[in-house]
């Protein structure tokens, strides 16, 4: 039922971004339903292009692609989420516990290589930089990077 007034919303007002991420967060709630994931998608990134500014949108659109093994990508966009909102305490949550299952990953595939350990190393430190640089961001006005 939630989903008909979304629908109806959207109809009177096709680019509100609010509108558009709360229905895309409600189909994301259910994705086990057929498209789902693929329509949430398409409406975070609707949200996204008429406000680059939405966070929320980013954010959400960062676990659709966590989950789709779009990795680089679902970084990028918690930390840009973070980056508009620093003072919201899931979005450093989010970037902290993403960079912490990565650099496990990355240590665990270091530890494997033999021969490829510089290869192996500096995605590591990326992560440990980024790890250190959001733990220690007080909350403050919006990034510069969005300017």
């Amino acid at each position: 039922k939630a989903d008909s007034y979304y629908k109806r919303a959207l109809n009177l007002e096709p680019n509100n971004p609010d509108t558009l991420c709360n229905r895309a967060s409600l189909l994301q709630s259910h994705l086990g339903d057929e498209g789902g994931s693929e329509e949430a998608e398409q409406l975070y990134l609707k949200a996204i292009a008429i406000n680059p500014h939405h966070s929320g949108a980013m954010y959400n659109l960062a676990f659709l692609r966590q989950i789709d093994g779009q990795l680089e990508e679902a970084m990028r966009l918690y930390e840009d989420a973070f980056a508009l909102e620093p003072q919201r305490e899931e979005y450093r949550e989010a970037v902290m516990q993403f960079a912490k299952s990565q650099i496990g990953d990355m240590v665990y595939e270091q530890q494997k290589a033999e021969n490829d350990e510089e290869e192996v190393r500096d995605p590591v430190a990326m992560r440990m930089e980024a790890l250190k640089r959001y733990a220690d961001q007080p909350p403050g006005p919006l990034s510069s990077r969005f300017d």
